[in-house]
């Protein structure tokens, strides 16, 4: 069995500290629409107070065994994010916190996205919207992107996997742990802003892709 909590270089730990707290297990909420499910199911939706202000929900990213690099990256993603100019109201999911025993940390806090679809995720919400919405759904990825790179963030991994739909039916970018996706990011683009105008370009031909009644 591998312990599922990381251990993390101090001088990035700590300058993430700077702008998030850590949380102790403890004190999290798990917060699961049928009790059961706590029994058996990672938790994913937890409420936290994060400023003393009471609860308020989260979405847990859990980083399990040997998943440290992963976890470095992703904690590397949002502090770029955290230290760059980007605009409070840019719908792009932030780092809230991060979930640690002792000096190890088991998982981050993010921004949690209300939906109404089992998961959210623009690949399946797309399949059942009409022509007008999948092409606002376009047009927002592409300003949340540009917002992203005026800021000086790169997205990273752009792919339809990594938006998600919250259930006014705005669009959120997810996932800056970096890297890429066969299909939506060359290689050679990985990393770069032309990569992520790629991405966001193959994101807006499937959005176009689907042949539904338009409203």
């Amino acid at each position: 069995m591998v312990p599922p909590l990381h251990r993390i270089r101090p001088e990035l730990l700590e300058e993430v500290s700077s702008y998030v707290k850590s949380f102790d297990p403890s004190t999290i909420k798990v917060d699961f629409p049928e009790p059961n499910d706590a029994l058996y199911r990672m938790p994913t939706r937890v409420l936290v107070d994060l400023d003393g202000s009471g609860c308020r929900p989260c979405f847990f990213k859990h980083f399990s065994g040997g998943m440290t690099q992963t976890l470095v990256r992703e904690l590397e993603g949002h502090l770029r994010l955290l230290q760059s100019g980007l605009k409070p109201d840019a719908r792009a999911v932030r780092l809230l916190g991060i979930v640690k025993v002792d000096d190890e940390v088991g998982g981050v806090l993010l921004t949690y996205v209300d939906h109404d679809d089992w998961s959210g995720l623009l690949r399946y919400r797309a399949m059942e919207a009409p022509l007008c919405i999948r092409e606002r759904w376009a047009n927002q990825v592409r300003e949340t992107v540009a917002e992203l790179h005026e800021a000086g963030v790169v997205w990273g991994d752009a792919k339809v996997d990594n938006v998600m739909v919250d259930r006014n039916d705005n669009v959120w970018i997810i996932d800056f742990g970096g890297g890429y996706t066969e299909g939506w990011v060359d290689k050679d683009k990985a990393g770069t802003t032309d990569g992520d105008l790629q991405g966001v370009d193959r994101i807006v031909d499937y959005l176009r892709n689907y042949k539904l009644e338009d409203c």
